[in-house]
């Protein structure tokens, strides 16, 4: 994967330079910042991929992070306090990409900065990506889920979309809100208790790995697992078999 290029705003200086160390060793260009007003100088000379962003920093979080979002289309990844949850949820709502608890812990910024590089991958591949997780092999081109036993699944649109969204970001929390923009509307999903439906159906067909997709209550959905993407290689047979709803 290239360099991306992460900036990290945050108020303790202890842990900035931690985190930048740490992505720094790990071949990501790092660029900090400790204010607000740092961060927005920041803007607008550089050219960011993931931002990492302290709420504390802002007197308006909100505010703060809707202006982040309209200015830019990268990931945006912000901290808050443990008992801070809902202001967390708020992040997701006004535009955020992920939200986790102060104080970020390196592996699991990783973690979460390399999932936003795979589903980038993704969506400049299109569905000619195929995404392999706990001896499942997932092919969106085809609408297949195949086993470990190499018993295959057949997917719907929605459950493939749903699915595709999910292994392009592992761990990574999903909102309903969000799993509702890739799910067709017309035919899976017209609120958010439907999107329940979807994931209890791939669930079923997960079968014994059900418990991969794992759920926080009032907040959404992540596959819990490691996942790796490679480019889809056609398969005989493959022509036009794909699988509507």
């Amino acid at each position: 994967m290239d360099a991306w290029q992460v900036l990290i705003l945050d108020t303790d200086a202890d842990a900035r330079r931690t985190l930048a160390s740490y992505l720094g060793s790990r071949g990501y260009r790092v660029a900090a910042a400790a204010t607000a007003a740092e961060l927005w100088r920041q803007l607008e000379r550089r050219s960011v991929d993931v931002y990492v962003v302290d709420l504390r920093a802002f007197d308006d979080p909100a505010a703060a992070l809707g202006r982040l979002r309209g200015m830019t289309r990268a990931a945006i990844i912000v901290g808050d306090g443990a008992d801070e949850c809902l202001g967390r949820i708020l992040a997701l709502e006004m535009g955020a990409d992920d939200a986790l608890t102060l104080p970020l812990l390196p592996r699991e910024l990783l973690a979460r900065i390399r999932g936003f590089q795979r589903r980038a991958l993704a969506a400049r591949n299109g569905d000619d990506v195929d995404y392999a997780f706990d001896g499942w092999l997932f092919r969106p081109a085809q609408h297949r889920l195949i086993g470990p036993g190499r018993d295959v699944q057949r997917l719907t649109r929605g459950e493939c979309a749903l699915l595709q969204l999910l292994a392009a970001a592992p761990r990574k929390l999903m909102s309903r809100a969000r799993l509702l923009q890739v799910v067709n509307p017309a035919t899976e999903a017209t609120t958010a208790r439907s999107i329940d439906v979807v994931v209890a159906r791939l669930r079923r067909k997960l079968g014994a790995a059900r418990a991969l997709i794992t759920v926080e209550r009032g907040l959404g959905y992540r596959l819990d697992c490691e996942v790796s993407c490679q480019p889809s290689v056609p398969e005989p047979g493959d022509a036009g078999n794909r699988y509507p709803a």
